[in-house]
């Protein structure tokens, strides 16, 4: 057994302050059963939920981000979170971590929604929305990094969705979380930092039907290049789709939009 300062040193290397780990995490660096009930039992460490220990010391919202991408998960953060830390969606400072979005198609665990009161956690699930090759996830996020961006806080770097995979999150959730204004709003901030070619090939691995249609009829409108030439009937599938009530019919992409979007801009 290691002595009982080596076994503190460890403690901090492998769960850092604001950090959590499993007991599959630390067992797999060399720490054992007993390790673990003396670190419990002095205090040192804390457990959160059943296998899930971290130091005696709160966590934080980049170290929880942080600690579910060195757990193997596939979860990022996504949507307007990742908007807002880049830039693109603007609010408050201290409103950056308010709520945040984790956008993956790993679950995360059901302690993470409560640990804090304070942050607002929602998950947003991406099997129907993106397909990509399951062996590029968990450990290897860095191998999708024009889809990802490393960001770093208070000392923490994690990984977020680029600002291109955000706008396709964001539509995912038009129109019951986002409505057409805020998400019209976003594509209109990015539309000058986006990446055509990363839209392209976002597009291409996006698999939702009511996405594909409403990117393409915002990227018309504003004059994305990525979408100059396409064959749109190739993306949006057939069937009618109503995402508003009273709104207008758009032939050319089959859905209803509202009605007080104006036509000068938007087809």
């Amino acid at each position: 057994m290691p002595r009982y300062s080596s076994l503190r040193r460890a403690l901090r290397t492998e769960i850092p302050a604001g950090q959590f780990a499993i007991r599959e995490f630390l067992l797999a660096r060399g720490f054992g059963e007993h390790s673990i009930s003396n670190l419990l039992r002095s205090g040192e460490m804390v457990r959160l939920a059943r296998g899930v220990y971290a130091q005696n010391e709160p966590l934080t919202v980049p170290g929880t981000v942080r600690s579910l991408q060195r757990m193997g998960g596939d979860l990022v953060v996504g949507s307007n979170t990742s908007l807002r830390l880049h830039g693109v969606d603007r609010v408050k400072p201290a409103d950056l971590f308010a709520s945040i979005c984790l956008s993956g198609s790993d679950r995360p665990p059901e302690w993470i929604f409560t640990w804090d009161d304070r942050v607002l956690i929602k998950h947003l699930g991406t099997k129907r929305l993106f397909r990509f090759d399951r062996t590029a996830t968990g450990a290897s996020l860095n191998k999708r990094s024009h889809f990802l961006t490393e960001f770093g806080w208070l000392g923490v770097t994690f990984w977020m969705s680029s600002v291109e995979r955000a706008l396709f999150e964001v539509l995912s959730e038009v129109p019951n979380r986002v409505s057409f204004e805020e998400a019209n709003t976003l594509m209109v901030r990015a539309s000058e930092v986006v990446s055509q070619r990363t839209l392209r090939l976002l597009l291409d691995r996006t698999v939702s039907v009511k996405v594909k249609r409403l990117f393409l009829w915002f990227a018309e409108g504003l004059q994305f290049r990525c979408v100059n030439g396409l064959e749109v009937a190739r993306y949006i599938g057939s069937g009618r789709r109503q995402l508003v009530r009273h709104g207008r019919f758009v032939n050319k992409y089959l859905m209803t939009v509202p009605k007080d979007f104006t036509r000068s801009r938007y087809p």
